[in-house]
């Protein structure tokens, strides 16, 4: 391993990683529980859904460069960040063919997704508006700005997240005005029958590792309450949604769901739509300010 107590020393041996949002903050959780609040990587924004972040990199381990560090080094992030990218600049991704007007960056060296940082992204041979989606750190697709690109990537990405691949983001993104901006899948023209599985299964994979850490977190803290489980669900016709359950007399972190599934103390249940237990229960479900984000749900809402 490459000796890091300087920064002569790692100067050559850095290189970028991308995170999404959500990793992010759940690496955060994690270290908290660990204790170690200062060992999250410093990140920037990078695209929406992405952060980028520093590792040093000798070849067969990494460690991840935190604000912490930094300052031990007597440099700012913001410097490392730089010289870090550069060094992934000095070897191009390998580009491959997809579909029409589409290719594949891959990287084993490097996160790909970051040749767009300099706009190099118009020499891969792609021509006209772009747009282009990150779902691993190694994986990013570029393509033309249409719906056609777009179901092109929701494709590979369902079958991604149905293969069990964990997924850093499933933002696609739109190049305007040299900076990238978040495309809403719901108006992306790309079909539903694509659209719902993708945002509803990348969910269920970013609540399934929260769950535990949150459930850690309030036992160690005391606090009785229960952390609601994400489910994706697939209805008699077909269409796939997400529930949770919240039982009656029980505080409760929901995940944000299409459908709750109220379990009164008689154990009748009655299964409604999140908007409407968000407007029959006025204000008292509270958004808890996590990524993936939760609510609080404690005063169970009567005549539903």
């Amino acid at each position: 391993m490459v000796a890091i107590d300087s920064f002569d020393a790692v100067r050559h041996s850095l290189r970028p990683r991308v995170f999404g949002d959500a990793t992010v903050a759940l690496d955060q959780l994690e270290l908290e529980l660990n204790g170690q609040e200062t060992g999250l990587e410093a990140v920037r924004v990078l695209a929406p859904g992405l952060q980028v972040g520093v590792v040093v990199d000798d070849g067969s381990s990494e460690v991840r460069v935190s604000e912490a560090r930094c300052r031990d080094w007597g440099v700012s992030f913001d410097e490392v960040l730089p010289i870090a990218i550069g060094n992934a600049m000095a070897r191009r991704p390998v580009v491959e063919p997809v579909a029409n007007s589409v290719v594949l960056l891959r990287g084993p060296q490097f996160d790909p997704c970051l040749w767009l940082v300099d706009g190099l992204v118009g020499s891969l041979g792609v021509n006209g508006d772009l747009v282009m989606v990150t779902p691993v750190r190694g994986f990013t697709l570029v393509g033309r700005d249409d719906s056609a690109t777009l179901t092109v990537f929701a494709g590979v990405i369902v079958d991604m997240l149905e293969a069990g691949q964990w997924l850093e983001s499933v933002t696609a993104c739109r190049l305007d005005a040299g900076r990238w901006v978040a495309v809403d899948w719901g108006s992306s023209g790309v079909a539903e029958r694509l659209t719902r599985p993708l945002t509803r299964l990348f969910s269920d994979q970013l609540y399934g590792r929260q769950k535990p850490l949150l459930e850690a977190l309030h036992s160690r803290q005391g606090d009785d309450v229960f952390v609601a489980s994400y489910k994706v669900m697939q209805g008699q016709d077909g269409q796939v949604f997400s529930m949770a359950s919240w039982g009656e007399g029980v505080a409760t972190l929901l995940p944000v769901v299409d459908v709750v599934n109220l379990v009164k103390q008689d154990f009748s249940q009655r299964s409604v739509p999140w908007e409407q237990l968000i407007s029959v229960t006025n204000g008292s479900v509270e958004n808890c300010g996590l990524l993936p984000e939760r609510f609080k749900a404690v005063v169970f809402p009567s005549g539903l």
